[in-house]
């Protein structure tokens, strides 16, 4: 039997209109259909307005989350991150959205390009109380070792239990770069119940999400949000990342998971 693997999409990436990123609702939509019909079983959305930018409203956001429910039972993750100046508050009102199943739980602060990406334990505090209080699972972001101390910290309060989820971030600028004996030390600092997978920043092919799978992730992630490119061509939209990716998968013998069989190995409560 084939392994299965649960492949998210981040549609939409932070630089605006151009270059075709999908930045209005319908056409976020249009994008998420066309990529949950060839395998993706999780959308990671943020709240943006119409030029794409990271917003407090998150009006545009719920009702891209409803258009995506409508037509699709895809898994919808969201985005309590994003490099902007907004409140604790403000991030964490995607968690509005009655859609939403999961959530990214940034673990910790770090310099992202020129700017500081600000998560504060105070802050993270707050996000998992409201993440519990949606009712939502939390999805730990790891930028660095760093943050798997602060996870420990809150697993030894009770806050937080495994199994648990771990996206590990890599080649953020300034952040941890990629390597597989990193990935290593992050597996052999959580619990061998807990899920984990890629994130890989302006990747040039898909040779680490390739790696971190033989090396046993549960998910990986492509979309916009992470590059446009593959093996050095632009993508016109995320559909042509996907079906690059599939093509990849197939050589390997591996298979998409659907959305049913991703709540199942992610351990979401379908309907929830």
């Amino acid at each position: 039997m084939a392994r299965k693997i649960v492949l998210a999409l981040a549609p939409t990436g932070g630089w605006g209109t151009d270059h075709g990123n999908p930045v209005e609702p319908e056409r976020i939509r249009d994008d998420v259909l066309a990529c949950a019909g060839m395998g993706v079983s999780w959308v990671h959305l943020h709240s943006r307005d119409v030029q794409g930018k990271l917003s407090a409203d998150p009006a545009a956001y719920i009702k891209t989350c409803a258009l995506i429910r409508a037509e699709s039972d895809i898994i919808i993750e969201a985005s309590t991150g994003g490099l902007s100046d907004m409140s604790a508050a403000d991030r964490a009102r995607t968690l509005e959205a009655k859609e939403a199943e999961f959530a990214s739980f940034n673990m910790g602060s770090l310099n992202f390009g020129d700017q500081v990406y600000h998560n504060s334990v105070p802050d993270i505090r707050y996000w998992l109380s409201a993440i519990k209080a949606a009712g939502i699972q939390p999805n730990l972001e790891i930028f660095d070792t760093g943050n798997l101390a602060t996870a420990q910290a809150l697993i030894a309060e009770g806050l937080l239990a495994s199994p648990l989820s771990y996206n590990f971030i890599f080649n953020a600028k300034w952040g941890m770069p990629y390597q597989p004996s990193l990935v290593s030390v992050l597996r052999g600092m959580i619990d061998p119940r807990d899920r984990w997978g890629g994130v890989f920043f302006g990747y040039p092919d898909f040779s680490m999400h390739v790696e971190t799978i033989l090396l046993g992730a549960t998910f990986t992630r492509v979309g916009f949000e992470d590059s446009r490119f593959v093996a050095g061509k632009e993508m016109k939209n995320n559909a042509g990342i996907v079906k690059e990716f599939k093509r990849a998968m197939d050589a390997m013998g591996v298979e998409l998971a659907t959305p049913e069989e991703a709540r199942a190995i992610m351990g979401l409560v379908p309907g929830c």
